[in-house]
């Protein structure tokens, strides 16, 4: 069993920091569909990796790393999809889709998880909330059809009992910790409220 970092001690370092070194642009999955790796369309979830990098200095930070499996949203599962949505999915060439379903990654999860332990390592710190210390970007590694993402996902929102924190000693991002569906920190609120739960299992 992982045993949790000293979150507290992390954020103490953090007060003071600016922003972290500068990432290279993703350039792996073009807006078109282009160089995207092809995902199968009748997928419901899929599984990104995750990196997180959390400022300790003013010159240095810590990387942490790991797996996050997550259902589909409806848009892009053909099980859980309205009527509206499967039309629309039935009009994206495939590598449209799979531009979409690198997205969730690129963006959705990588956003979720960014928000999560931001607002885990601030509990609510303004100054934290202002540095900016955490930086997380996902891609996905494999997509794939899961009977447990054939329903609507529940609203979990994310706190002390739905959310253990997800980093982990051995720089490890362990996303197993968390249970919830939508997170909020820092005055953001991911998914936002008008879009769909970010399911990590279905019931």
């Amino acid at each position: 069993m992982y045993r949790g970092v000293l979150v507290a001690s992390v954020a103490a370092v953090t007060l003071a920091v600016a922003c972290l070194p500068q990432r290279e642009a993703d350039t792996e999955c073009r807006d078109d569909g282009t160089d995207c790796p092809i995902f199968p369309r009748n997928a419901t979830k899929v599984e990104c990796e995750c990196t997180c990098d959390i400022a300790t200095s003013l010159t240095e930070s810590r990387t942490f790393s790991g797996a996050v499996e997550t259902c589909l949203p409806p848009r892009l599962n053909v099980v859980t999809a309205s009527g509206d949505q499967r039309v629309a999915m039935e009009g994206m060439s495939d590598a449209i889709y799979s531009r979409n379903v690198y997205d969730v990654c690129r963006d959705s999860v990588a956003h979720f998880i960014q928000t999560v332990v931001r607002g885990q390592l601030s509990s609510g710190s303004t100054p934290v909330c202002l540095s900016r210390p955490v930086d997380c970007r996902c891609a996905p590694n494999k997509a794939w059809a899961d009977p447990m993402c054939r329903n609507p996902c529940p609203e979990i929102e994310c706190n002390k009992t739905s959310c253990a924190p997800l980093l982990r000693e051995h720089d490890v991002l362990y996303p197993d910790a968390c249970v919830c569906t939508r997170a909020r920190s820092c005055g953001t609120v991911v998914p936002a409220e008008d879009e769909a739960a970010l399911c990590r299992v279905s019931p």
